[in-house]
């Protein structure tokens, strides 16, 4: 082959290698005649997929990680409605939904170097939708992973957001609450109102957890609040009421925290 040709082989070889998902490395050579050649290397890991929610990406570990929460809610919200496994017609509706995210979780484990175990989507219906998995055969469980899969693709995956499970399963913000389900979303409760809520009840359990530990005390309790000198008989200054504290001559507020430091001379 030419020299003048190499440009074309180097982009009908990168065309091809982009095509096919397990590549081989190449190694382009010019012979001392000035032609061109491809060697075939050693065989490259094949590629992995490019999972994503929106523009965010995800590692595959970090989709195993969702996937398992995810199965877990779709586990405690069929606990928290039916008291017990779903024995009617809705657990179609659960179990789509779980499916995915069993497939997702195998596909994730697979691009992440481990070593899963084959997917069985039917042992899951028979713990949670045991009518289902009654009703229906064995190939059908088998066809639904098999579509989901090939859905995914071979290099882009597209992880559901937590508002796509919510309005899958009609799950509003009282029953996340309720059965402590972990991301998914309520179709009574945007993205931005969850945000909103989940920072003021950060703020008010660490408010918390420093009243508990001493740290700060309730504005109402605070001596700028109750003012233990106007209590007295007769009533002092503020000023006078901590100088007599400091000197002893009077008891300390518990309310009180420290005393201002003393002058030097």
């Amino acid at each position: 082959m030419a020299y003048n040709n190499i440009a074309a082989v180097v982009s009908q070889e990168s065309a091809a290698d982009n095509d096919n998902p397990t590549v081989l490395r190449s190694k382009l050579y010019i012979t001392p005649s000035g032609n061109a050649s491809f060697v075939r290397s050693e065989a490259a890991s094949p590629r992995k997929r490019v999972y994503r929610m929106g523009r965010k990406r995800w590692s595959p570990g970090k989709v195993v990680g969702l996937c398992n929460l995810r199965l877990y809610s779709i586990g405690a919200l069929i606990q928290g409605r039916h008291g017990g496994p779903c024995d009617t017609d809705d657990g179609e509706m659960y179990y789509s939904a779980a499916v995915r995210m069993q497939v997702m979780r195998w596909a994730a484990m697979t691009d992440d170097g481990r070593n899963p175990r084959d997917l069985n989507s039917q042992a899951w219906a028979q713990e949670h939708c045991p009518k289902l998995a009654a009703d229906r055969p064995r190939a059908w469980f088998e066809d639904q992973e098999r579509r989901i899969l090939e859905e995914l693709g071979a290099k882009h995956a597209t992880v559901p957001a937590a508002d796509d499970i919510a309005r899958d399963l009609n799950i509003r913000h009282a029953e996340v609450v309720q059965f402590k389900l972990r991301s998914v979303g309520a179709v009574d409760r945007d993205a931005r109102q969850r945000e909103v809520e989940k920072r003021r009840a950060d703020v008010k359990r660490k408010a918390q957890e420093r009243r508990k530990n001493g740290d700060v005390m309730p504005r109402n309790e605070s001596m700028a609040q109750t003012k233990p000198w106007l209590a007295l008989n007769p009533p002092i200054s503020r000023a006078t009421y901590y100088r007599k504290v400091e000197k002893g001559e009077l008891p300390k507020d518990p309310n009180m925290r420290r005393l201002r430091p003393k002058k030097r001379a």
